[in-house]
């Protein structure tokens, strides 16, 4: 049987550390390997003239967190014996998973959902149901 790469979308969520969990507990097979998925969203209001210096504050914020989070995650993985590596990006979550999906020749995508009810999916938008509408491979979404 062909070896199979599982995408898992992490962002630090308690929604995503339950999708984590739940691949390492239900799809997770000896051979898998892991592609642990963290995209970096920055939104900068138009018009406004930004404080550089806090950016600079909060990228860095942002990036000690992730380098937290996926040593974490990491760490976890290696003590059960999976093989796996971190892939980071920048952009719209969706599309930017997708994008990572496609590159790591992923066999399906795991993630979490916040569990957003029909109006505010409407309205804010989702990203799991736009990775599960828009990717080329099989999506689970671990409910939260």
């Amino acid at each position: 049987m062909a070896r199979r790469v599982i995408g898992v979308a992490v962002d630090g969520s308690n929604q995503s550390q339950n999708a984590f969990n739940w691949f390492i507990d239900n799809l997770y097979r000896e051979g898998d390997s892991v592609v642990l998925i963290h995209i970096a969203e920055f939104n900068l209001s138009v018009g406004v003239s930004p404080d550089v210096d806090a950016i600079c504050k909060l990228v860095k914020e942002q990036e000690e967190k992730v380098s937290t989070l996926t040593g974490q995650l990491t760490e976890i993985l290696k003590k059960k014996g999976i093989p796996g590596k971190v892939v980071r990006e920048t952009g719209k979550p969706g599309e930017a998973i997708i994008g990572v999906a496609q590159k790591e020749n992923v066999s399906s995508l795991v993630m979490g959902t916040r569990g957003l009810g029909t109006f505010k999916r409407t309205v804010l938008g989702s990203v799991s149901d736009f990775v599960l509408h828009n990717a080329d491979v099989p999506v689970t979404v671990v409910p939260s």
